[in-house]
């Protein structure tokens, strides 16, 4: 690694802990409206944030494994996974979203 690509990377590494920062940050301000509204309120959003968070499993485990057995066996597959990967969040978002509708 030369001084070049080491002060791309530390860049990049900033941004990055600055915008996940950012989000933790409106978390906990979300976090504190919702403790406001009481007991009952705070049990149902940590339920719901369970059911997201296991519906959303599928995706996150074909996103990485995709990514990786693309990266690992080319290197030039890298738009190819990125596509990939696009299309299938798109469709499992509207899985999710037509099985909300009634």
């Amino acid at each position: 690694m030369n001084r070049e690509s080491g002060k791309a990377r530390l860049s990049l590494r900033i941004a990055m802990g600055i915008q996940r920062s950012i989000v933790e940050f409106g978390n906990i301000l979300i976090q504190a409206a919702i403790n406001s509204l009481g007991a009952v309120t705070i049990a149902a959003v940590s339920a719901a944030q369970r059911v997201r968070g296991f519906n959303m499993m599928p995706v996150f485990a074909l996103s990485r494994s995709v990514v990786s057995l693309f990266l690992s066996d080319n290197a030039k597959a890298v738009a190819l996974a990125a596509r990939y990967i696009l299309i299938t969040g798109v469709a499992f978002s509207k899985l999710q979203f037509l099985k909300k509708l009634p």
